[in-house]
């Protein structure tokens, strides 16, 4: 590489980058140090190097390795600064690595459905780690999003800027979150899958908790094993009319307090699988969000302490993004929604899982199939408990509106595997939140 290199020959690096990446599943015997990705300076021949800053003037060197929506919105005023490469080992923990070796070890690789729903060959849910390290189509991959977790639960307090189309904060909210998987643990008794839980996947209760007049705003949901036969239950507490309605498909589709964001868009996608249709666009070397240390601490006052820096007032944070293996998804909704379909871009299980929230980013478009939203995670570094090292979660999230030109940022601090029990996660914590 380096000899076509010195020949100026980048079609070659790009030629052979791509090969590499077809062909490079996770190996036994491969260090979990290695990460032989191409460089920026090999990717545009040495126009960009690391440590650039990418701006308006300069983005179209890297067009092709941003998504739609992340042109877009440096082209609007937000600036990237380029990274070193991440290798797997500073992103995927090692006793992940081993709990995923150790599952396939004992289970072989797991049956699969139309929905994406997995099981062992005995028919009991995947007992932990990534079930598809190197997935062969788009089931598969998104059978690694939906059940490849490597945490047990957390807590989190997340702040909420909303910013205008000027670029000024004109709202801010705080929100508490409470979050339990409920099968495939590796850390916090019991492990494997807690009882009476069995055919559940994870149950989850966010809830604001300030300023007053959004205070106890929340959902209380349990998301199902396999969704496609018992699709997720929960409900919605509204404090404005003291009334708790049950979560359903348009309830998902129902923006966060105010926010940029739907219900089932954290994450990137967090409502029903089975209620989407997946096809796998292609797998290329692109620009993502590098994990850049301590979460953002939130003030009694709402206000947020988080390091960045920020560009057209408080509309685009500067973060750090580095070459990174990622899959293209297609996701097309199979019910009436008010989207008209997400392209989302999911990290490499391959070459640098994090334990938590892996679709880096997505181009979110409306029903006309204009280009509506832009969604993107940055990665921190998180406490994992009690002697374990701190890993890399996908948790730090923006969201832009490119139409009406606002966003809303979502920082914040999480807390993993503190002993959480689901069946303490019901209607009395939901509405107690908003008292």
């Amino acid at each position: 590489m380096q000899r076509c290199l010195r020949k100026g020959n980048v079609s070659v690096i790009i030629l052979l980058t791509l090969i590499w990446f077809a062909f490079s599943p996770l190996r036994e015997g491969r260090s979990a140090e290695q990460a032989p990705f191409p460089t920026i300076e090999e990717l545009t021949g040495g126009k960009v190097k690391t440590g650039d800053s990418i701006t308006k003037e300069n983005v179209d060197l890297v067009k092709d390795y941003l998504t739609v929506s992340i042109y877009e919105l440096v082209k609007q005023g937000m600036v990237m600064k380029i990274g070193k490469n991440v290798a797997p080992g500073e992103v995927t923990p090692a006793f992940f690595r081993e709990a995923t070796e150790n599952s396939l070890k004992l289970y072989g690789k797991p049956t699969i459905d139309e929905n994406a729903v997995i099981y062992t060959k005995e028919g009991k849910p995947w007992p932990g780690g990534i079930p598809f390290p190197a997935p062969s189509n788009v089931l598969e991959l998104m059978a690694d999003v939906k059940y490849g977790h490597g945490v047990d639960d957390f807590v989190a307090n997340q702040y909420t800027l909303y910013v205008n189309k000027e670029g000024k904060v004109y709202k801010t909210n705080k929100m508490d979150i409470s979050w339990v998987w409920t099968n495939g643990r590796l850390k916090v008794p019991p492990l494997g899958a807690v009882p009476r839980f069995e055919t559940a996947n994870e149950v989850n209760l966010p809830v604001i908790v300030a300023p007053q007049d959004l205070k106890g705003l929340g959902q209380l949901v349990t998301k199902y094993w396999d969704d496609s036969k018992n699709p997720d239950t929960g409900f919605v507490y509204l404090p404005a009319f003291k009334r708790v309605i049950r979560v359903s498909v348009t309830t998902y589709q129902d923006n966060m307090g105010g926010s940029d964001m739907t219900w089932g868009d954290p994450n990137g996608l967090r409502e029903p699988f089975s209620n989407w249709n997946f096809k796998l666009i292609t797998k290329k070397f692109m620009l993502a969000g590098y994990p850049f240390g301590a979460a953002a601490k939130i003030n009694p006052d709402l206000t947020v302490d988080d390091g960045k820096e920020y560009t057209e007032g408080k509309k685009f944070a500067k973060n750090t993004w580095v070459v990174t293996p990622i899959y293209i998804v297609e996701a097309t909704p199979k019910v009436r929604h008010i989207y008209g379909k997400k392209i989302l871009y999911i990290r490499s299980p391959e070459e640098g899982w994090l334990v938590y929230s892996n679709i880096a980013m997505v181009d979110i478009y409306d029903q006309q199939m204009r280009l509506w939203k832009a969604y993107y995670s940055i990665p921190y570094l998180a406490d994992m408990g009690e002697g374990l090292p701190r890993v890399s979660v996908g948790s730090i999230c923006s969201m832009h509106d490119l139409q009406a030109g606002h966003s809303t940022h979502f920082l914040g601090t999480l807390f993993f595997n503190r002993g959480l029990d689901p069946a303490k996660l019901d209607l009395t914590a939901l509405i107690g939140k908003g008292k």
